[in-house]
């Protein structure tokens, strides 16, 4: 018999670590490939690839991301080999999954299906899989040590040709401790653990390679913190380029562990991703999420001091958060200054408990995967189309850093409330035509700001952005040139010479507030990223942009 696992990746970058784990626990007597594909891909051109011919069996694993198109993948596959058996798995189908039925699939891999999925295949041992409609409410849990005794799926002889390109996905363990009632992960509380020494044996590969992102799947890292301080401690020490993503409930880390972090972490290997989801205190208890979100703070400002870098999540359309508590909860995580935020719409995923809540928080989704909600009883529809503009605003323009420094300083010196600052940023962000130019971003920015704001300080402060890490010259933005005064300086000072200044600088207005300030961008021949400096023209003083 002749295996097939399979499935559709948001990207290339991405690898989908549970077909891999399928993969090193398939029995002797059998034979089984991987084969990934991204959601950008043409169907018709995958099943070309696939050679599905040559398969007695496909096992397709599914995601909210990849559903929809994989339910269109199950029909071209049947029809090119109408007598391959078609299982399949992934947190998307194990739960409230009749209507795949009507899809010409054997059956479904409820669960974790390293063992499962292999007794049904040589034993016909249906026990975790459903092979029709109807209920079948086990969800299959693997044995994490007998996981241990086999190959680990992380360096596998197919994936090392492009393992640095790749992000690499590691699990040190499963299960959540917490009972957040829009998550998944909230009907699997009991955590099992890989041992350390099997977790260390893994990580010491790690100085072999460049791969650049290790992204922890562990639902909270910090689930018991004498151990996470312990990993981390190993991490932190291992000699190796990586940086190192992980997932944390930041109210629970314990002292010991916290301070490690402030005093001891190196900032540039590891990034933490919090879910903050609401500071609206109802709507936490009502998603039975806990949180003491005084600590919670507390913790963001106590990381913030080592520069540790992290990745914070609101979700909009939680029960009792309506739009001006959603204003609040956001412009209250800002003040927190972490390094990204992520501004997510409510999904009422198949098995959570919010989902079967839905009718008596009068909440509206999408019937399709992704499953966002439409409206609920605190948000109209029209009110979650604003929160989406402050979404495009904040990945678009503070998140990936393009409007950051004109974003700041608009909100600390100017008195602009964030979110509301977001709602002009995401509408001139939403009317631009696609695809568009950084440019014309920053002009449109500027034609809606200006009634707002002097019109050569909100120059000033667009300028310092569109300039940042440019790595050659891009075309003006206001028909900046004040070359004229600063040469004179720079050349006295001999900080440039007159063959730099002439050819790679740009000269333009910082500020206009009484002190003559301007930005001094040095491009270089190597087309390295440019030199930023801020002059001081009244006290001839040169310092540098980070």
């Amino acid at each position: 018999m002749k295996i097939l696992l399979t499935t559709l990746n948001t990207k290339y970058i991405h690898k989908n670590l549970a077909i891999r784990w399928l993969y090193v626990t398939c029995p002797k007597e059998l034979s089984v490939d991987i084969q990934e594909y991204t959601i950008n891909d043409q169907l018709d051109d995958v099943c070309d690839k696939m050679y599905l011919s040559q398969y007695d069996v496909v096992g397709l694993s599914v995601y909210i991301w990849n559903a929809e198109l994989t339910k269109e993948w199950i029909k071209k596959i049947k029809v090119i080999n109408p007598n391959i058996r078609i299982l399949l798995g992934g947190p998307e189908v194990s739960y409230e999954n009749d209507d795949w039925f009507d899809l010409p699939i054997e059956g479904i891999i409820q669960g974790e299906g390293e063992k499962v999925f292999w007794d049904y295949l040589l034993n016909s041992q249906s026990k975790g899989v459903k092979l029709s409609k109807g209920v079948c409410d086990l969800q299959v849990k693997t044995d994490i040590q007998w996981l241990e005794q086999f190959e680990n799926p992380y360096f596998l002889s197919f994936d090392l040709k492009d393992i640095n390109n790749r992000y690499l996905y590691l699990e040190c363990s499963r299960g959540c401790p917490y009972h957040c009632q829009y998550c998944l992960s909230s009907n699997d509380n009991n955590v099992r653990l890989f041992s350390l020494d099997y977790l260390f044996s893994i990580m010491a590969q790690l100085p072999k390679y460049r791969i650049r992102q290790v992204k922890f799947l562990d639902r909270t890292f910090n689930s018991l913190n004498k151990r996470a301080l312990i990993l981390m401690e190993y991490l932190n020490d291992l000699p190796t380029m990586s940086n190192f993503h992980m997932e944390l409930v930041a109210e629970t880390l314990n002292e010991e562990l916290l301070d490690y972090m402030v005093r001891k972490l190196n900032p540039n290997k590891f990034r933490f991703e919090i879910g903050v989801q609401s500071f609206n205190i109802d709507t936490l208890k009502a998603v039975g999420r806990y949180a003491n979100v005084e600590r919670l703070k507390e913790v963001i400002n106590r990381l913030n001091t080592n520069h540790i870098i992290m990745h914070t999540d609101l979700i909009a359309g939680l029960p009792f958060e309506d739009l001006i508590s959603f204003e609040r909860s956001y412009n209250e995580l800002f003040a927190l200054n972490t390094k990204e935020i992520q501004v997510g719409i409510l999904k009422l995923l198949k098995g959570t408990k919010l989902r079967q809540d839905a009718d008596k928080y009068a909440m509206i989704a999408h019937q399709k995967a992704p499953y966002d909600i439409i409206s609920n009883k605190w948000l109209s529809q029209n009110d979650l189309e604003v929160i989406k503009l402050v979404y495009k605003a904040t990945e678009k323009g503070y998140n990936n850093s393009r409007l950051r420094y004109t974003i700041d300083e608009l909100i600390t010196y100017f008195g602009f409330s964030p979110f509301q600052l977001m709602i002009h940023l995401g509408t001139v962000i939403a009317d631009l035509a696609r695809p568009y130019q950084n440019r014309d971003l920053f002009l449109n920015v500027y034609m809606k700001l200006k009634a707002f704001i002097d019109h050569d300080t909100l120059k000033g402060l667009l300028l310092i952005d569109y300039y940042q890490n440019s790595k050659q010259k891009p075309k003006w933005l206001f028909n900046e040139d004040h070359k004229g005064g600063v040469r004179k300086m720079l050349l006295k000072k001999k900080f440039v010479n007159a063959h730099i200044f002439d050819n790679y600088c740009v000269v333009t207005l910082a500020t206009n507030q009484g002190v003559c300030l301007y930005q001094l961008v040095i491009y270089n021949a190597k087309q390295e990223v440019a030199q930023r400096y801020i002059i001081n023209i009244n006290n001839e003083t040169i310092k540098e942009l980070k």
